[in-house]
């Protein structure tokens, strides 16, 4: 993916992530807007990590103290907008924001934003609480 069309599909992300989150009373007019810029300056490889580097709505922070990830979602209401929009718009990313949650940081609590947004699977509650209990004992086993 060359930097132009890398900003086509952040620019496509950033619209469907503000569409889904209007609907639900919220906006985020700065999501993503870094990297439009940065796709300019840095190509895509080194704007990904800068990005995830800092942003608040990513699951992994960098720790300047000590200079690794840490695992920080400051803004758990933008992260689920941007795991469930990504569906829409890349096609590379098809999973819904419960399935990325469980995959990639189920030790985050996120169940009430979830359940807040609507985004949770049609299971009961016990199903589910089970499904993330096996999620981060096979991510830490």
């Amino acid at each position: 993916m060359n930097r132009l069309q890398a900003i086509k599909y952040t620019l496509a992300h950033r619209k469907m992530l503000n569409k889904m989150a209007i609907e639900k009373g919220y906006y985020y007019p700065f999501h993503d807007l870094d990297k439009i810029f940065f796709y300019i300056l840095f190509g895509k490889k080194l704007t990904h990590s800068i990005h995830r580097a800092y942003s608040k709505h990513h699951e992994y922070v960098r720790d300047y103290f000590h200079g690794k990830p840490v695992l920080d979602i400051r803004d758990k209401y933008q992260a689920a907008f941007d795991w469930e929009s990504c569906r829409f718009t890349k096609k590379d990313k098809q999973m819904t924001a419960y399935e990325y949650w469980i995959k990639a940081c189920p030790e985050v609590d996120m169940y009430d934003v979830m359940k807040d947004l609507g985004f949770l699977p049609k299971k009961n509650e016990k199903e589910i609480f089970s499904e993330i209990r096996k999620a981060i004992i096979n991510k830490y086993s």
